[in-house]
């Protein structure tokens, strides 16, 4: 996992480096508890083949709620272990739900802003 590594090579350089994994498009907290679990075990074998304490490498884990069923299960998916962080992706989500991205999005704003 690179991001663990460039936490470890900053802390070898005595640069304070805090970073957080997020994981996208998940949709609920079996596949969220999963996913983190799987990170959190790489990250202590990380640290025991390095030499390093789990405490000292600071990279904590989160997931990106990209979907409107990951939506309705956010109160789920926030108590699964070893999580410190969750994302809403805005834009995803409005392009799921609404079906209109940035790209194609304009000619319909200036409608919607008067609405």
């Amino acid at each position: 996992m690179v991001c663990v590594g460039a936490v470890a090579e900053a802390k070898e350089l005595d640069i304070h480096v805090e970073s957080t994994i997020l994981v996208p498009m998940v949709v609920g907290s079996h596949e969220a508890s999963f996913v983190i679990d799987a990170l959190v075990h790489h990250k202590k074998s990380f640290c025991r083949a390095k030499g390093l304490t789990v405490e000292s490498l600071h990279v904590d884990f989160g997931v990106m709620i990209s979907t409107p069923r990951a939506c309705l299960h956010a109160h789920k998916i926030a108590m699964c272990d070893h999580l410190s962080t969750i994302c809403f992706d805005l834009e995803t989500l409005t392009q799921l739900v609404l079906g209109i991205s940035e790209n194609d999005c304009s000619s319909y704003m200036v409608r919607i802003r008067h609405l």
